[in-house]
């Protein structure tokens, strides 16, 4: 009988609340499962919980992005040779990139088939200074926006609470920021390192890459300023961002498929300037970014949707 660790962010409206009960129903009156549950009270507590949960097949991340993050941080806390249980996630978020991304639904009856017989998908997170991510790390506007945002916010304006900290970031001095790979430097205003491909909700930042290859995409913005952001952004909403003159996209798989190999990015800036790590503030300029060395397991829908 698979054992089952259900963690979840219990900051959701009602709404959510109550898609997260029918979940815990439906799974429940399955009875193929032993299921735990366990809530989160504070940031970094998914983490904590994970990283001790040695005795799971499933871990459940009931919440945002960011709390599929820290369970991923948790797993790859243990000691080298611990297996690492599967992640399911059933997406309670304010944007929910990676279930975007994957197409994990919300549905709560989608969710328990997904679990009792979905695919498994193997890929490797991304580090950013010994913080991992699934989705993506930044530095300039992005993560500033971010920073900006508080819990409070994204309660009562939900997505608007984003461009809010976008207007709030702009009254800043603009940064300027240097990327080093493989001996190459490169400079811009933004930089965001992504292994999905989706930015922001449904829209494409790059038009390749994704979280079921192997690629790691840098993406370079080289202005800075209102305009540039309006231009951006609809850039980013037309899936032509990669055709912008000012735009400058380098891919890590194709680098490392070249003579010389390469283990990381630097990217070095004002100094403490955020870092935006999964929709999340963490860390802080300078930034280091590789790829992990260990695997996770996600459960994603099969080929029929399921």
């Amino acid at each position: 009988m698979p054992r089952i660790l259900v963690i979840h962010n219990p900051t959701a409206g009602r709404r959510r609340a109550r898609i997260f009960q029918t979940f815990l129903r439906l799974l429940t009156e399955s009875g193929a499962h032993e299921i735990r549950v366990e809530a989160t009270m504070h940031p970094g507590h998914g983490r904590e919980i994970a990283s001790v949960a040695t005795d799971v097949d499933i871990i459940v991340a009931v919440g945002g992005d960011g709390t599929v993050n820290e369970i991923v941080e948790g797993l790859c806390a243990r000691p080298p040779g611990v297996a690492f249980p599967a992640i399911a996630f059933l997406p309670m978020g304010t944007v929910n990139v990676l279930a975007l991304e994957l197409g994990l639904p919300r549905d709560p009856a989608r969710a328990v088939d997904i679990i009792e017989q979905g695919a498994v998908l193997r890929m490797r997170p991304g580090i950013a200074n010994d913080r991992r991510f699934l989705l993506m790390a930044s530095v300039g506007l992005d993560a500033r926006a971010v920073a900006a945002v508080t819990a409070p916010m994204k309660r009562r304006f939900g997505k608007l609470a984003y461009l809010l900290g976008a207007v709030t970031a702009m009254k800043a001095p603009p940064p300027f920021f240097r990327v080093e790979m493989n001996g190459g430097l490169h400079e811009g205003r933004m930089v965001i390192a992504t292994r999905g491909r989706c930015y922001a909700g449904p829209f494409k930042l790059t038009p390749g890459g994704g979280l079921r290859t192997s690629e790691l995409n840098v993406v370079i913005f080289k202005s800075h300023g209102i305009l540039a952001a309006l231009r951006y952004g609809l850039a980013v909403a037309m899936g032509r961002l990669h055709r912008l003159s000012d735009v400058e996209i380098l891919t890590l798989a194709d680098i490392q498929g070249a003579d010389i190999q390469i283990t990381s990015i630097q990217i070095n800036g004002p100094e403490n300037d955020p870092v935006q790590i999964d929709g999340d503030t963490g860390t802080a300029v300078p930034l280091s970014i590789a790829l992990a060395d260990r695997e996770v397991s996600i459960l994603v829908p099969t080929v029929d949707g399921r």
